[in-house]
């Protein structure tokens, strides 16, 4: 406006071109920069989590924790020893006094690794809100919490399944999420250090060690954690939580990698009760032993596509799905127990975590994530908590979008 105002004052012709230009110019600015902030906007939503059903309020504490009987494989530095970041999320007394946590940063840094975008697109998720209190105090019961385990995908976080955690913690139960460094997106611990993702090799000889390498390592991690929280090394504010958890009652939860981790530890340890895998691989004592647990596996389709895209470019990818889905049909006939394979029409990869609520780039609408958060919940409350008020079944009979798969060899006249 106060080009404009200037050009208008102007006399001079030469004066007045010049000054038009410039004018066109910074109109043509603002033009393109209002139009990227509007697709930005479109794209990167101001969003809000599902407020969870449950009547406990939540709270939410981290800890870092060195296994100093494993060396760290992926860094050459004598000495180094596996150290993990964990976050542990309670049922907690309410108190409004206390400070919410804002949506956390390490999912926009896992997220800007994948899409390689500018940390600053996601500045605004320290103006939203979480519905979970940081360091509330734990909300003691005469009957103690069952227990989950959660495990992230790979290059990712312990908090991308946000929503879900909330949810599962509201309605009583505690969940300890465990970042694996580098194959977790940069793990940043207490002291300021951070473990890069890129920093971190592994030495194999072939693909297939490679992956049996990592989710060996994955699976150790989670095994170490879990006897940690049984000891007495925890810190008194994080004992004080743990005291509350019912340990004859553990469940584990895994997306992609981590659905692979926590199908393994469910095969290495047979007093955890019951897993849920969304569109996890598998590789290990699982596929060669089968597992002796109920199993609820989500599975998006899009991912399952793969094995029908014959493109040079997925060709890897492909392959990959292939063998995953192999190992899924080898492992059910290996199997005891209720081995639930359900598959979502539309649903991608990232179906099954938070970020259909940051972006519609990766799914049609956010009911994936309500979706999701049903079928975890019920599959958990009923071998966990000996519900019998509704069961997965139920859950497919009413959906149009999800199809109980009873034998994975139907798979290959469904693709």
């Amino acid at each position: 406006m106060s080009s404009i105002f200037k050009v208008v004052k102007k006399t001079d012709s030469k004066l007045m071109k010049r000054s038009k230009l410039i004018v066109t110019i910074k109109v043509s600015g603002i033009i393109v920069w209002f139009v990227v902030s509007l697709i930005t906007l479109y794209l990167f939503p101001n969003f809000s989590l599902p407020t969870p059903t449950g009547s406990f309020a939540i709270g939410t504490m981290s800890f870092e924790v060195t296994d100093t009987n494993r060396e760290e494989f992926y860094t050459q530095e004598v000495g180094d020893h596996r150290k993990l970041m964990v976050q542990v999320w309670y049922p907690a007394e309410k108190d409004l006094n206390l400070e919410l946590q804002t949506y956390p940063k390490q999912v926009a840094e896992a997220l800007n690794s994948v899409l390689n975008v500018p940390d600053w697109l996601f500045g605004y998720f320290s103006n939203i809100n979480t519905h979970t209190y940081i360091d509330a105090k734990v909300l003691p019961l005469d009957t103690k919490y069952p227990l989950i385990i959660f495990s992230p995908g790979n290059n990712s976080t312990r908090f991308q399944n946000t929503a879900v955690i909330e949810e599962l913690v509201s309605s009583g139960y505690v969940v300890i999420g465990v970042d694996h460094p580098y194959t977790s997106n940069d793990v940043a611990y207490t002291d300021g250090t951070i473990a890069y993702r890129s920093d971190g090799q592994l030495e194999v000889t072939s693909k297939d060690e490679f992956y049996e390498r990592e989710i060996n390592i994955r699976t150790e991690d989670l095994q170490f954690v879990i006897q940690y929280l049984k000891s007495d090394q925890l810190l008194t504010y994080a004992r004080e939580i743990v005291k509350q958890v019912d340990f004859d009652q553990v469940g584990m939860l895994g997306h992609s990698y981590g659905g692979a981790t926590i199908v393994e530890t469910m095969a290495r340890e047979p007093y955890i009760k019951v897993g849920v895998s969304y569109d996890g691989g598998l590789w290990g004592k699982a596929v060669e032993d089968g597992i002796s647990q109920p199993l609820l596996y989500m599975s998006a389709s899009q991912t399952l596509d793969y094995m029908d895209d014959t493109s040079i470019d997925n060709e890897e990818t492909r392959s990959f799905v292939t063998s995953v889905v192999a190992n899924l049909k080898t492992m059910q006939d290996k199997s005891t127990k209720n081995f639930v394979f359900v598959l979502f029409e539309g649903y991608n990869h990232y179906s099954f975590t938070d970020i259909p609520l940051i972006s519609p780039l990766f799914q049609r609408s956010n009911q994936s994530v309500t979706t999701t958060i049903q079928y975890t919940k019920t599959f958990f409350d009923h071998y966990l908590k000996g519900s019998e008020s509704s069961d997965v079944n139920t859950l497919i009979n009413e959906s149009n979008e999800a199809t109980l798969i009873e034998d994975l060899k139907e798979l290959d006249s469904l693709r």
